[in-house]
């Protein structure tokens, strides 16, 4: 009888050391995110008053935050912050990078809004240091974005844009 308790013991004790916990999918939102921290840390980097560098050590945190969680609605967010802080600086070749993954994900994600957006950023950005074709390139992929929506402001805006490149 003691074999078997012992058997029984070892076989339970076995089972249990060999499961473990199973790693996040992904596309799957990690349960344990705060989001109550990601928007202070959000919120605060839109502060005005402070100074670039905090503000832009607090984006990154948002960052970090938003993509730890995998949640690609608040990634987009912290990386339109991102660019723009750049942009802010003078950094045009930061910004175009951030904006770019703005785009790259909101492309995989199909959100229209913010392919749009980015898509206006970048030729924005391009336009600013006088890469016109690349600059030209990204304002009409605004801009057909914009038609699909119907938004006829922001293909005002474009058109707006493109005159004043030449």
């Amino acid at each position: 009888m003691k074999l078997q308790s012992f058997v029984f013991t070892l076989v339970l004790t076995l089972l249990f050391l060999s499961c473990k916990q199973e790693p996040q999918k992904v596309g799957q939102v990690d349960p344990n995110f705060d989001q109550d921290s990601f928007n202070t840390v959000y919120n605060q980097s839109a502060q005005k008053d402070l100074a670039y560098q905090e503000r832009l050590k607090l984006i990154n945190q948002a960052y970090h935050l938003a993509n730890e969680a995998n949640i690609d609605s608040l990634l987009i967010k912290t990386l339109r912050r991102k660019a723009y802080l750049h942009s802010l600086n003078h950094q045009q070749d930061s910004a175009i990078y951030f904006s770019r993954q703005m785009l790259n994900t909101a492309t995989r994600i199909n959100d229209s809004l913010f392919m749009g957006m980015a898509a206006n950023r970048i030729g924005r950005y391009y336009k600013d240091v006088q890469v016109l074709d690349s600059s030209y390139f990204y304002f009409e992929r605004a801009k057909k974005v914009y038609e699909d929506l119907g938004d006829s402001l922001q293909i005002v805006k474009n058109y707006t844009n493109m005159v004043t490149m030449l």
